[in-house]
């Protein structure tokens, strides 16, 4: 049960009373205790450095406590460091297999274009023994030239990003 105790002031050279408030503070619905219990790893910790309440000062209890939370601490630095690399492995393995299959992808799409172009060449041949010439203009067949002018497409590899450019291949 809390106590109101009275003390007094001085103002204007008039002595008021004051009503001060003091709290029990062993009681179990006060707010100034956590509601929540303590973990058990830092239970743990404690448990295990064995202090005598009776025979160790204060100091020292505290030095204990805050040698054996740092140890904890590193402990769970080097842990953390230890999973984070990992990590950052199978992350990098993930982007290298889908360059993978990226390339997988073009390579399939350029040899579909590669199969298309030369069933293309196969009817343009046959175009050719026509009567009238023809030529592709936009991979569009037009009859109104005797030369058969093609598109050359340069195939490079691809190249990785440097400085946000792409960096092309040199090829021979």
């Amino acid at each position: 049960m809390p106590s109101d105790s009275g003390s007094v002031r001085c103002h204007n050279g008039v002595y008021d009373r004051l009503a001060i408030h003091i709290p029990n503070l062993s009681e179990p619905n006060n707010t100034y205790r956590s509601s929540e219990p303590s973990s058990a790893t830092f239970n743990k910790i404690i448990t295990d450095l064995k202090i005598d309440k009776k025979t160790t000062q204060s100091l020292v209890v505290i030095n204990k406590i805050q040698n054996a939370l740092q140890k904890h601490i590193d402990t769970v630095v080097q842990n953390l460091s230890e999973a984070e690399s990992q990590l950052y492995e199978l992350e990098e393995e993930v982007k290298q297999l889908e360059i993978m299959q990226k390339l997988k992808k073009l390579n399939n799409d350029e040899r579909e274009s590669d199969n298309t172009e030369g069933s293309n060449e196969t009817s343009s041949q046959s175009a050719e023994n026509s009567p009238v010439p023809e030529r592709k203009v936009n991979n569009r067949i037009d009859s109104s030239s005797d030369e058969s002018p093609t598109r050359t497409v340069k195939k490079t590899p691809v190249g990785r990003r440097v400085r946000g450019k792409r960096k092309a291949a040199e090829t021979s």
